[in-house]
C-alpha cells in the first residue's frame, strides 16, 4: 500500500471508529507548497458532526502525529491539515516503487465491479478522422486505467446500422456502382457522400452482382449489409492502427430483430414511463428531427428525471426514433448487470446528456449511473495551415493517414495533452519536434535517459550487493522532490478513474520528466554536475540507481495505461 493510501486509511479508520461519521473516502493529495501531503478531511467531518472545521482538524491532526511515517503536522487557520513525511519513509516508498511489480502502483478501487465503456460509435459511413481519434483514445485509455484499478471493463462500440445515415451511405455507394456498371462518370447526387473511399466498395458490389442492381426498386438487405460491413472493416482497421480495442461491436439493428424495442415499450408502459402526446415546437432555428407538429407520438417522461422536456420514443407512423433505440440499448446494458456506464460522445451531442442520464435513472431503477464525456473538436494543422474537416464533403484527415505520418503513440500522447472538453489543435510539425514543449519527446527522453544509465550500472553487478543499505544517501531536496512525485502516481491514477480525466496521465508524466531532467542537469555550489554513477562512491551510486528505477517503472506504467511503448533509446 502506497504512502498516500496508508495515510488515508489511518484517518478514515480513526474517524469512523471514534466518531459517528459516514465517510467512505477523504481527499489526500500531494502538497508542493506547505508540506508533503494535505487533506481536507476536517471539512467533511465538520459537516456531519456539526462542529467547526478547525476543531475537527485539531482532533484529526493529533492522531496523525502518532503515525509512524509522519514527521510533523500543521493545521492552517482554515482547517487544512498539512502533513510532513519522514525522509526514511520516502526512501521506503521509493524502494517499493523501484523494486516491486508494477501492480504496486495501482490503487484498488474496485473488486471486479462491471463497467461498460462505450466509445467511438461513429456511424459506419467512412473512415475515422482526427476528431474520432480523440474520443477513441480517451475511451481506450480510461478503460485501461479502470481495468488496472480493479474494474471488470467491457469496451463497446455501438454500430448505428439502422438510421437514415446508413441509407445515405448505401445510396452513395450505389451511385459509384452505377458509374462502374455503365462506364460513366456522372456527378454524385446531392446529399450523398463524395469520398473516394466508397469506390472500392462499389467495385466489390459490381464484382459480386454485375449489373443486376441497376434496375432494382428496393435494395436487398444483403447489399446493405455488405456496404455496412465494408465500412466497418475500414473503421476497425483505423482503430487497430491506433491501438484502440473494443470487446463488443453491438449493432442497433439487432435490437429490432430480437424485438428488444418491443419489450422495452412493454416495460415502459408497465412502469408508467411513457404516454401518448405531442411536443411543443422547439425554440430556436434548429428543429429536432423527431418533432412532428400536432401529431400523437409515444413520449418518454424524461422531464421527470432532470431533462428539459419529454422525448419521442415512437413517431406517429410507428417508427422508432434514434432515442427509442438508445433506450432499448441502455435497458440491455442494465439487464446485463452493468450498473456503471460510461459513454464518450462528441461535443455536438451535448443535447443528449440529460436525456441519457434520465434514461439510466429510470431504467436502472436508481441502481445504475452513467458518466457522459463530451470530447471537443480537433483542429488539424499541416505545415502551419488549418486543414478542412468534413466527412459529408469527403474532405478530412483519416486516422490511418495520421498514423502513417507520426505513428500511433504520438497521436495517443497528443490526444491526451489537454482536457478532453477543451478544443485541441493537432499540429503535425509540433508532434515531431525534439523540444521540451513536446510531451511525446520530453517524456520519452526521460525514460531513455534512465534506461541508458541503468544499463551502464547493471554491467557492474557488484553494485547490487549494497543497495539495501544505501537509500539514506538520498538527502538532496531535488531527490526528495522526485521521490514525492514518483509516490504520487497512484493518486493520479485514482483521479483519472474517479474523475474520468485520462489527460492527467500525460500532465503527470510531463511534470515527472521535468523534475527528472532538472535533477539530471543539477549543479552544486562548486559547479559540479549531478551524477547518477559516482565511481568513487559505490553506496551513492546504488542509492541513485533506485531513483532511476523508480522513474523508469512509473513512466513505463503510465505509458502502459496510455497504450504506448516508451522508447529505451533515442
Amino acid at each position: 500500500m502506497n504512502i498516500f493510501s496508508k495515510i488515508k486509511k489511518e484517518i478514515l479508520q480513526f474517524l469512523v471508529s471514534n466518531f459517528e461519521v459516514d465517510l467512505r473516502d477523504i481527499p489526500v493529495n500531494l502538497d508542493s507548497i506547505h508540506s508533503d501531503i494535505s487533506t481536507t478531511a476536517a471539512f467533511l467531518c465538520a459537516k456531519q458532526l456539526n462542529q467547526s472545521v478547525k476543531a475537527c482538524a485539531d482532533v484529526i491532526s493529533d492522531h496523525v502525529r502518532t503515525l509512524q511515517d509522519v514527521e510533523n503536522v500543521i493545521v492552517s487557520d482554515k482547517g487544512f491539515i498539512n502533513i510532513t513525511i519522514k525522509i526514511d519513509s520516502w526512501h521506503k516508498e521509493l524502494k517499493n516503487i523501484a523494486t516491486n511489480d508494477l501492480s504496486y502502483l495501482h490503487p484498488v478501487l474496485s473488486q471486479g465491479n462491471k463497467v461498460n465503456v462505450e466509445y467511438v460509435s461513429a456511424n459506419p459511413t467512412g473512415p475515422l478522422h482526427v476528431g474520432h481519434a480523440r474520443g477513441a483514445v480517451y475511451g481506450d485509455v480510461l478503460s485501461n486505467a479502470m481495468k488496472v484499478c480493479g474494474f471488470a471493463v467491457t469496451r463497446e462500440y455501438y454500430v448505428n446500422d439502422f438510421g437514415n445515415q446508413v441509407n445515405i451511405l448505401v445510396s452513395s455507394i450505389l451511385s459509384r456502382y452505377k458509374n462502374i456498371a455503365l462506364s460513366t462518370n456522372d456527378p454524385i447526387g446531392e446529399g450523398l457522400y463524395p469520398g473516394e473511399y466508397l469506390i472500392p466498395v462499389a467495385q466489390s458490389l459490381y464484382d459480386i452482382y454485375g449489373d443486376k442492381l441497376l434496375d432494382l426498386a428496393d435494395i436487398p438487405d444483403d447489399v446493405k449489409r455488405l456496404c455496412i460491413d465494408e465500412m466497418l472493416r475500414i473503421i476497425k482497421n483505423d482503430l487497430h492502427s491506433l491501438g484502440v480495442k473494443h470487446d463488443v461491436f453491438f449493432f442497433e439493428s439487432s435490437l429490432h430483430k430480437a424485438h428488444v424495442t418491443d419489450d422495452l415499450i412493454s416495460y415502459l408502459v408497465e412502469k408508467s414511463l411513457v404516454y401518448v402526446g405531442s411536443l411543443n415546437k422547439p425554440k430556436g432555428h434548429v428543429v429536432d428531427e423527431d418533432y412532428e407538429q400536432n401529431q400523437p407520438q409515444l413520449l418518454f417522461a424524461s422531464s421527470k428525471f432532470g431533462d428539459s422536456q419529454d422525448r419521442t420514443v415512437k413517431k406517429s407512423n410507428g417508427d422508432f426514433t434514434y432515442f427509442g433505440s438508445e433506450l432499448a440499448y441502455i435497458k440491455k446494458k442494465v439487464s446485463e448487470g452493468f450498473n456503471d456506464l460510461v459513454v464518450v460522445l462528441g461535443a455536438d451531442h451535448v443535447g443528449y446528456v440529460k436525456r441519457m442520464k434520465g434514461a439510466v435513472t429510470a431504467l436502472g431503477e436508481g441502481k445504475a449511473k452513467i458518466d457522459v464525456a463530451l470530447t471537443q473538436m480537433v483542429k488539424y494543422l499541416k505545415n502551419g495551415v488549418l486543414m478542412p474537416m468534413s466527412k459529408r464533403q469527403g474532405v478530412f484527415a483519416s486516422v490511418g493517414e495520421l498514423v502513417k505520418l507520426v505513428g500511433k503513440d504520438a497521436i495517443r500522447f497528443m490526444m491526451l495533452s489537454i482536457r478532453h472538453d477543451v478544443e485541441l489543435t493537432f499540429d503535425i510539425e509540433k508532434v515531431n519536434e525534439y523540444s521540451s514543449d513536446n510531451p511525446v519527446f520530453y517524456i520519452n527522453y526521460a525514460y531513455a535517459r534512465s534506461c541508458s544509465v541503468l544499463g551502464k550500472i547493471k554491467k557492474e553487478r557488484q553494485l547490487y550487493s549494497e543497495m539495501d543499505e544505501s537509500l539514506g544517501r538520498l538527502i538532496l531536496s531535488e531527490e526528495i522532490l522526485l521521490i514525492r512525485k514518483l509516490s504520487s502516481w497512484p493518486q493520479v491514477l485514482e483521479n483519472v478513474v474517479l474523475k474520468k480525466e485520462p489527460h492527467k496521465i500525460v500532465s503527470y508524466l510531463y511534470t515527472l520528466a521535468k523534475e527528472f531532467h532538472a535533477l539530471w542537469n543539477l549543479r552544486d555550489d562548486k559547479g559540479q554536475s549531478y551524477r547518477f554513477i559516482v565511481h568513487e562512491d559505490l553506496s551513492l551510486t546504488c542509492a541513485r540507481s533506485y531513483l532511476l528505477n523508480g522513474v523508469k517503472n512509473v513512466i513505463k506504467d503510465g505509458c502502459n495505461v496510455m497504450g504506448v511503448t516508451p522508447m529505451e533509446r533515442m
